[in-house]
């Protein structure tokens, strides 16, 4: 039971590593779709985009170590298959939102040329 806690835990903190390596991408993804008018409006006051992104390599951070963790004590207790699969997808995600922070600026200029 103590490593479907690992796992979930190590799932919660690689989705959390992937919405804030999303801060920048998002509106970029919401003006492609004509949405950026609305969305600044509706949401503009709410917007805490700058917040995020200041604690974005520290919750990347976080999630690598509890990622190190779950998988030492995986490998320790033998868990069951289902448990590595979810761990792998995990660090999966965990290394897309790696990923998309550190190449925020090249996926911006990316998506603005589709514009």
């Amino acid at each position: 039971m103590a490593s479907r806690t690992l796992s979930y835990s190590g799932f919660t903190g690689s989705i959390l590593a992937f919405l804030s390596a999303l801060c920048c991408i998002l509106p970029m993804g919401l003006m492609l779709t004509g949405l950026s008018g609305v969305w600044v409006a509706t949401f503009g006051g709410m917007a805490i985009f700058g917040d995020i992104a200041a604690v974005s390599p520290y919750v990347i951070g976080i999630s690598f170590l509890f990622l190190i963790f779950a998988w030492f004590m995986q490998s320790k207790q033998q868990a069951s298959r289902a448990t590595s699969v979810l761990l792998a997808s995990c660090t999966a995600l965990t290394i897309v939102a790696l990923g998309i922070y550190i190449f925020e600026r090249d996926l911006n200029d990316l998506i603005i040329g589709y514009m």
